[in-house]
C-alpha cells in the first residue's frame, strides 16, 4: 500500500466520522426536542384537568394555575440541563474519536515518511554504489605445464570500490558441475595488499592451476564435454557507502592450448550483493 492510498483513506475515515457525528447530533436533538414537547403536552393535559376541577371548586383560584406554570418552567429547566449535559457527553466522545483518528494518521505519516526516506537512500546507494565483476582476459596452457589464466577485476560502478581483494583458483572438474559442487580449493592466489578501483577502472591479477596439466586432460579440456577447466574464485570490497561486498564467480573453460574456444558460466557461484 503506497503514501498516497494511505493519506486518501485517512482523510476520507475522518471525513466519514465528522458526517456521521453530525447526523447523529441532529438525530439527538430531534429526539430531545420531541420528548420535550411530548412531556410538555402532557403536562398541558394535566394542567386543564387541574384548572378545570379547581375552577369547579374555586372559581375565582388562580393558585393552581401559578403551580402548573412553576411546574412547566421546571421542566423546561430540567430539559434544558439534560440536553446540555448530553451535547456536552457527545462533544467529548467526538473530540476523543477525532483525536484519536489524527494521533492514527500522525503514526502512519512518520511511518511511511520514514520508510520514504530510506527508500530514497536506499536508490542513492544503488545507483551510485560500486559494482566489481571479473572476466577472463588471457589464457596460457600447454601439456606439461600449469594452466596460467589473467583476469581482470573491474569497477562498472560511479563511485570507488575499496579494499579489493581478490582469491581465486583453477582445476580440471566434470562438466557440467554438480549441484551443490564443492568452490573450496588450495590457498588462493590474490594480491598481496587491498586495492582501491574507481568507477569505470580495473585491475589484472594472475591465477593458474595447482598441478600441471597432463596429455589426457588438455585433450578433455579441448574437447570441453565431459571435462573443463574450472576458474572460480571471491572478490571482496568495500563501496563507498561503507557496505562491505562480495562478488563470486565461476567460469567454464574449453580451451585448446592458448585459446579460448568456450567459456560458459556456472550455474552455482555466480553471486554478488
Amino acid at each position: 500500500m503506497n503514501y498516497s492510498r494511505i493519506l486518501s483513506f485517512t482523510i476520507f475515515i475522518v471525513l466519514l466520522f465528522i458526517l456521521f457525528s453530525c447526523l447523529s447530533n441532529d438525530a439527538w436533538a430531534q429526539g430531545m426536542e420531541s420528548q420535550y414537547q411530548k412531556s410538555k403536552m402532557e403536562l398541558h393535559a394535566q394542567q386543564s384537568i387541574t384548572i378545570n376541577d379547581s375552577s369547579r371548586r374555586n372559581p375565582q383560584s388562580d393558585i393552581d394555575i401559578t403551580a402548573s406554570h412553576k411546574i412547566e418552567s421546571e421542566l423546561k429547566q430540567t430539559h434544558d440541563d439534560k440536553r446540555g449535559e448530553e451535547k456536552l457527553d457527545l462533544w467529548s466522545i467526538a473530540t476523543t474519536l477525532c483525536t484519536g483518528i489524527l494521533a492514527l494518521f500522525t503514526i502512519l505519516l512518520a511511518f511511511y515518511t520514514r520508510r520514504l526516506a530510506l527508500s530514497t537512500e536506499d536508490t542513492a546507494i544503488r545507483q551510485n554504489r560500486a559494482y566489481v565483476q571479473v572476466d577472463i582476459e588471457k589464457i596460457f596452457i600447454g601439456v606439461g605445464a600449469t594452466a596460467e589464466i589473467v583476469l581482470k577485476i573491474s569497477n562498472v560502478g560511479k563511485t570507488p570500490a575499496y579494499d579489493v581483494v581478490g582469491f581465486s583458483w583453477v582445476d580440471l572438474r566434470p562438466f557440467p558441475h554438480p549441484p551443490n559442487g564443492n568452490f573450496d580449493g588450495p590457498p588462493g592466489v590474490g594480491p598481496e595488499s587491498k586495492m582501491i578501483i574507481h568507477g569505470g577502472q580495473g585491475h589484472r591479477i594472475k591465477t593458474g592451476s595447482a598441478h600441471p596439466i597432463t596429455q589426457s586432460q588438455a585433450a578433455a579440456i579441448a574437447q570441453g564435454t565431459t571435462s573443463r577447466l574450472y576458474v572460480f574464485g571471491n572478490v571482496l570490497y568495500t563501496d563507498a557507502f561503507k557496505i562491505k561486498r562480495f562478488t563470486h564467480f565461476c567460469f567454464a573453460v574449453r580451451t585448446e592450448p592458448n585459446v579460448i574456444s568456450d567459456i560458459a558460466y556456472c550455474q552455482q557461484h555466480n553471486e554478488a550483493n
